[in-house]
């Protein structure tokens, strides 16, 4: 039996810092696998589906991921060393008033092998002031560089976590009896939380409900604080499988981890934003931009199949569970479609009150047009009548007094009003009994 542990982890918070990263190589951290082959962008790159490469390292001309290499620097207490650093840009589907930008920040560390469970839980617990771990909080952004700092929301980090045995795993005293210590390492690995601090419910038949099967030698579990690969080695063969097991976990499985945060980031973004808009139709702009970018997020980051290998979909489909993604996916979809409806819906009724408004208003121009025709020929029919030499009817010599020819003008105009209204009224009166059923 085992004495101590080999454990590596990758621990990942949510940062802000300047976009100017000058002493940052592009590209993930380049981890050497036991075979010679370096894990660059490049080779990951064939691992995953050509959008999800392109969230996680971006292009050459235009990288979203940058590393830098650190010398086995011994983090706060001594129980961990860091070797390396990792930035990855953060998508704003939302826009956002912040001038600083958003990275997913992933830290390597080298787990004490007498005590990694505890050198873990220091590095994710890095909420400020709770047993000590300011200091963490405080390192990483020591580490990341001026600038950087981690943001407040996140109080605790996401880890991927791989240990491994040669021989049996140690046992472990205050593990639950009926799990073997492979589930126990498994279960302290994921949660980074000693027993004594959390001791889980065995009665829950979804305990262990994301476990990942990987072989014989090692299994993985996916929790909602983060991932773990736990592997005993009884032969030269294990060995050999679990070393690339170790760089597999460090590499392709955390960037599984990145692509799922990133998910859950752009939803958590979608739900508060729609949470903020008040009246939908006074805001329908930022309605449709919400729309077109949850758009623009589907087609990009939210797919089922990411990898060529059915092992990485497996495990981005347990972490999706584990955070209950799919179902806020879902909601927000379904309330930015419920949203997007009433939008439609009221501005369809306010168009069609505007066109009826627009139909009045011609209507009362054209009566006005039509009754101040009538009004306006008539007199003047008559007078033209009137300067015809008919006989018994218009006086030959022509000639009116002012008077006659005020009288004429005023009463033909007024008969001629009076025709026109009648007529206006008697159009509108047979329009409304067409359209009575």
């Amino acid at each position: 039996m085992a004495d101590s542990l080999d454990g590596f982890a990758t621990v990942c918070f949510q940062v802000t810092g300047p976009r100017a990263l000058a002493d940052w190589q592009p590209g993930p951290l380049p981890i050497a696998l036991p075979d010679g082959r370096i894990t660059n962008a490049d080779l990951r790159s064939t691992y995953f589906q050509p959008l999800a490469a392109a969230a996680l390292y971006g292009s050459p001309e235009q990288p979203c991921r940058w590393h830098r290499w650190i010398p086995a620097l011994p983090g706060p207490g001594g129980r961990a060393k860091v070797h390396g650093v990792e930035l990855l840009d953060v998508p704003q589907w939302v826009p956002s008033d912040d001038a600083q930008t958003s990275f997913l920040a992933m830290v390597h560390l080298e787990l004490a092998p007498d005590q990694p469970i505890a050198a873990l839980a220091a590095a994710v617990g890095a909420a400020p002031g709770q047993n000590g771990s300011d200091s963490w909080r405080k390192f990483i952004d020591v580490v990341l560089g001026s600038g950087f700092s981690v943001l407040p929301s996140w109080r605790r980090g996401m880890s991927t976590c791989f240990l491994s045995a040669d021989g049996e795993l140690p046992d472990l005293d205050d593990a639950p009896p009926e799990w073997t210590p492979q589930t126990a390492w498994l279960w302290l690995g994921a949660s980074a939380t000693p027993f004594h601090v959390f001791s889980p419910d065995l009665a829950d038949p979804h305990l262990l409900d994301h476990t990942v099967f990987l072989s014989k030698t090692w299994r993985g579990l996916v929790l909602r604080d983060g991932v773990a690969f736990v592997g005993v080695s009884h032969s030269d063969t294990d060995r050999e499988f679990l070393a690339h097991g170790a760089v597999y976990a460090r590499t392709i499985y955390s960037d599984i981890m990145l692509l799922s945060i990133l998910q859950r980031l752009g939803l958590e973004a979608f739900a508060g934003q729609l949470s903020r808009i008040g009246s939908r139709f006074e805001k329908s702009q930022e309605l449709r931009s919400l729309v077109n970018a949850l758009t623009e997020y589907r087609n990009v980051l939210w797919w089922d199949d990411v990898a060529r290998h059915g092992l990485a979909n497996n495990l981005l489909r347990n972490m999706q569970a584990a955070w209950h993604t799919p179902e806020l996916f879902e909601r927000v979809s379904t309330d930015l479609e419920a949203f997007r409806q009433q939008v439609e819906t009221q501005a369809a009724e306010m168009l069609t009150r505007s066109q009826e408004a627009e139909e009045r208003r011609a209507l009362r121009f054209n009566n006005f047009v039509a009754i101040a025709s009538i009004a306006f020929a008539l007199p003047l029919l008559v007078f033209t009548i009137l300067l015809l030499p008919i006989s018994g009817l218009t006086a030959e010599e022509h000639t009116y007094a002012w008077w006659q020819v005020l009288v004429v003008a005023i009463g033909t105009a007024a008969l001629g009003a009076l025709m026109g209204f009648l007529a206006q009224f008697t159009s509108r009166r047979t329009r409304h009994d067409d359209s009575v059923p």
